[in-house]
């Protein structure tokens, strides 16, 4: 079993495996617009298609393991977008996601403590 936890926004996810020996971190970045205005008009479609490969490799990153148990936390409407494409387009990974929580902007350190407390009172770190 592993603990997970990614915070999400539209520009980054970074993700945190929690092990035995210590926690293993991984970043991707979206390569899709920075700026508001380049999502209207005829790039729209294309931002669209870059959001989707960008959530579909933060998929791919938290791997298929299928007792796996990942929180999942952000600002605005990533996190749930996210949840959203599992739901959808992978359904054998649903049972894997044990909370999707709004967190505003958060270090490495405040992300981790935070779900160190989480996971702790579901028990999980008791079987890693």
């Amino acid at each position: 079993m592993s603990a997970l936890v990614t915070w999400i926004n539209s520009h980054e996810a970074r993700i945190f495996k929690f092990k035995p020996t210590g926690v293993e971190i991984s970043k991707v970045e979206s390569h899709g617009p920075r700026h508001q205005a380049e999502v209207h008009g005829k790039n729209h479609t294309k931002a669209e298609g870059d959001m989707e490969k960008f959530y579909r490799e933060v998929i791919k990153t938290l791997g298929t393991e299928k007792d796996s148990q990942w929180l999942i936390l952000g600002p605005s409407l990533a996190h749930t977008h996210l949840k959203h494409i599992i739901d959808k387009d992978f359904p054998h990974l649903r049972k894997c996601i044990v909370a999707v929580e709004p967190m505003d902007n958060a270090t490495d350190g405040q992300i981790q403590d935070y779900a160190r407390k989480f996971f702790k009172h579901r028990g999980v770190f008791e079987a890693l």
